[in-house]
């Protein structure tokens, strides 16, 4: 026998996950936060998109922005926000990268992605989330999106896979943006992708304290609000006489 708490039928009614404790939170404006990086950092190359022991250099710039407006159960309600724009030279080329564009879901299903943008928690490593080949780790800030490549000014993708990774401790930490490391299917470059890592955050702006634990508060209030008046009825369903 299934059994359903009122908590998590208030949960699925309100569209948000049945275990507040575990649940970004969703505020009326949502969540803002936003990082940025320059300087020296380096490139991946060769056959495996995130070995950093095969590098060359890099130089660059970063900015990345995001709102996260919470969980949902549907990607079709995807409202996350994300900015990212960098700019870099490697070797003998100068890239220029936007993703403006949030990914509400894995193309092939693989893993959530938060429905573009999520805070603090945990993924690679052993979490099922990305790839195991890098440790576990707990980005301050992670997004995934739809990226447009510019190679020495010329279009070479303009709907290519990205993730973003915003780390400020770890084993890797630093700024990391990937762009169709699963798949390498980035045809105008020789390994089929792009992988560049900042070494250091210049600068992060993350939510403030207070202002998520009174979102956390708010949905509390919600949810125990409906489940009050789901017990209220049903408890009037049991006690009402027989004809």
């Amino acid at each position: 026998m299934i059994v359903v708490s009122g908590v998590g039928i208030a949960a699925a009614m309100l569209g948000l996950p049945a275990d507040p404790a575990h649940a970004q939170v969703r505020g009326t404006d949502g969540l803002a936060a936003s990082a940025q990086a320059s300087g020296d950092g380096v490139r991946v190359t060769g056959a495996d998109p995130v070995d950093m022991n095969s590098t060359q250099a890099m130089n660059g710039t970063i900015v990345v922005q995001t709102v996260e407006m919470g969980n949902r159960w549907s990607h079709v309600q995807n409202t996350d926000e994300i900015h990212v724009s960098a700019e870099f030279t490697t070797g003998d080329a100068s890239y220029a990268v936007r993703i403006d564009k949030p990914m509400p879901r894995h193309p092939l299903g693989r893993y959530t992605t938060w429905s573009g943008a999520v805070y603090e928690h945990e993924m690679h490593g052993d979490t099922g989330i990305g790839t195991a080949k890098l440790p576990k780790m707990r980005p301050k800030i992670a997004l995934w999106g739809w990226a447009e490549v510019r190679r020495n000014g010329e279009v070479i993708a303009r709907a290519a896979p990205a993730h973003v990774m915003v780390v400020t401790d770890g084993p890797i930490p630093g700024v990391m943006l990937e762009i169709d490391t699963e798949d390498k299917g980035l045809a105008a470059e020789p390994d089929g992708y792009i992988n560049v890592m900042w070494h250091k955050v210049e600068a992060l702006q993350m939510p403030e304290g207070p202002e998520r634990t009174s979102q956390i508060i708010g949905w509390i209030g919600i949810i125990a609000f409906v489940a009050l008046f789901g017990g209220l009825a049903a408890f009037a369903r049991v006690e009402r006489p027989k004809p």
